[in-house]
């Protein structure tokens, strides 16, 4: 039998949920656009000779001026793309950030938990909530070193915390690229080669499991390679690690209080 409606029924149908909404783009083109943008971004930022110095960049970031498009590493330099917000410009909430800024100066969230007097999720919360505002959304121990740099650069005006910037036209306005070299590589004439690999992987916030998975060994293997790269550079964790790092000549970031290493993350 076939079902009819009846006349109220079919007035009282509503279409609105079966109308065709528009599709998201399928990943492979998301995929493909961002390695185009990456690939225009790199390579004019080669030819830049402007500094900006990263203490404004994290001002601009907190107050909503502009917002983080993506981040990324060569094999030589660290790079973040940013976009000037469009529309109303909301600041982030203050708490927040400042959250976040003690995070990426400290180096770990425990050491913040314990000065601010607040719960680790608390601070975990906040400092996330801080990156997804931004634009950077990843957890607070994956942030991108160049706005670890801004974010310490901010606090201590007299370091020099400086990148190269170049602008891109792209899509619906202009892209900013700002990059520095990555810190890292001073790190092969102190390392063995397997150690100098995961190392490079650690700094640009793999976890475990993905740099086993590029690495093609165990998880075993390579916990065992960041505990000696750890030993090595006398510093615990991924978050002393990079401000260990950052602390190289040039940068002008200085490592975390030795005291207070050992609560690190």
């Amino acid at each position: 039998m076939t079902f009819l409606p009846n006349a109220s029924s079919a007035l009282d149908f509503d279409p609105a949920p079966f109308e065709l909404r528009p599709k998201p783009p399928p990943l492979e083109l998301v995929e493909d656009r961002q390695v185009l943008l990456r690939s225009l971004a790199t390579q004019g930022n080669r030819r830049a000779t402007v500094e900006l110095n990263l203490a404004l960049l994290w001002k601009e970031l907190a107050l909503g001026l502009c917002k983080v498009v993506d981040c990324y590493f060569s094999d030589n330099r660290c790079y973040l793309l940013t976009r000037a917000a469009s529309g109303q410009v909301a600041p982030v909430s203050e708490s927040a950030m400042r959250v976040l800024q003690a995070v990426l100066n400290e180096g770990g969230q425990k050491v913040v938990a314990l000065d601010m007097r607040l719960s680790a999720s608390s601070v975990a919360g906040k400092a996330r909530l801080a990156l997804d505002a931004i634009g950077a959304c990843c957890k607070p121990s994956h942030t991108h070193p160049l706005l670890i740099l801004a974010a310490r650069a901010e606090r201590q005006p007299d370091l020099r915390g400086v990148g190269l910037v170049s602008f891109l036209e792209h899509g619906d306005g202009q892209v900013r690229v700002i990059s520095i070299a990555r810190p890292d590589q001073q790190l092969a004439a102190r390392l063995s080669r397997s150690e100098f690999a995961v190392a490079r992987y650690l700094f640009e916030g793999l976890g475990q499991a993905q740099i086993a998975r590029e690495r093609r060994t165990s998880r075993r293997t390579v916990a065992n390679q960041i505990a000696a790269v750890f030993r090595r550079l006398r510093v615990s964790g991924r978050g002393e690690f990079l401000l260990h790092l950052l602390a190289q000549p040039g940068l002008g970031v200085t490592p975390p209080v030795s005291s207070r290493a050992q609560c690190a993350d």
